[in-house]
Formats: structure tokens, sequence, C-alpha cells
């Protein structure tokens, strides 16, 4: 039998989403894979949806999408529009997360976290220009805006 990794038992102790551990980039839907890019696959240890694991418990709540460990850190992304008027949405999604994090998921946010931690991958064309107030908004929040994640 096949022992978990440090991620999957991570994983596993977090109610909300104990279901939700996928091997290497297995719980990003669809296409969504696309977005993320790895120096060396095999050190993907895992990905959980937190979105989908999550959404029955909180069904109103602005959840985040995923998170994604490599080499032995987490990485958080949210795939999602990038526009002027989606900032605010993403502040709330990352505020929920956070929250989640601290109050729900306790051994998650204790698990070593990659830079960057928590990376907004705009689906589809970035409406947001590097010097608009909204794009400074979501830099100060912690929040880096890709057309990608590079897992490295």
């Amino acid at each position: 039998m096949e022992t978990m990794n440090k991620f999957e038992q991570t994983v596993s102790v977090v109610s909300d989403i104990a279901g939700g551990y996928r091997r290497g980039l297995g719980a990003l839907s669809g296409a969504y894979s696309k977005y993320v890019s790895a120096a060396d696959n095999r050190m993907i240890d895992g990905s959980v949806d937190i979105d989908n694991c999550t959404k029955n418990k909180y069904p109103s709540a602005n959840r985040w999408d995923y998170v994604i460990s490599y080499s032995g850190k987490a990485y958080y992304l949210e795939v999602h529009p990038a526009t002027e008027g989606t900032v605010k949405e993403m502040e709330a999604k990352l505020k929920w997360l956070k929250d989640w994090l601290k109050s729900k998921a306790i051994a998650l946010d204790e698990y070593p976290s990659g830079k960057p931690r928590f990376t907004w991958v705009h689906s589809g064309k970035c409406g947001l220009s590097k010097t608009s107030p909204e794009f400074k908004k979501a830099a100060m929040l912690g929040l880096v805006l890709a057309n990608g994640l590079k897992l490295k």
C-alpha cells in the first residue's frame, strides 16, 4: 500500500476538504491545468479543488478555487476574469480563504507556502492595467495577477 505524502496527510485532517486530495493537478477542473506549469511534474505533491469541496457547506461564500502542493509547498490558485470590476470579488475570495485557513483549515494554513502564495490567474484577456488603482490594490492584498502559475 502506498503511503500518503505530507500534503495528502495535511488535507486528510481538514474536514472541509478531507476527500478532495487528487494526485498531480487532478483537482483542477476542465482545461484549468493549462494555467499551471511545473519545472518537474514529479514534484507536484497533489491538488485540491477547495471551491468544489466547500460549496455545500458555504454555498453563498466567495470561495477560493484551488490549492496545489509542489515540492512540499502550497500554492493557492484562483482562475478568474481580471477586470476592474472583479477586484472586489477577488478581495472577498482572498478574505474568505484566509479566514477559512485560520479557522477551518489550520493544518493547511501551517503547511509551508510557496511564493507567490496567492495567484490570481486571469482567464481570458487581462483587463487590468499594471498602473491602475485596482491592480495596485490586488498587489497590496498579496495577490499576484498572472497568466499562469509557474511552479519551480
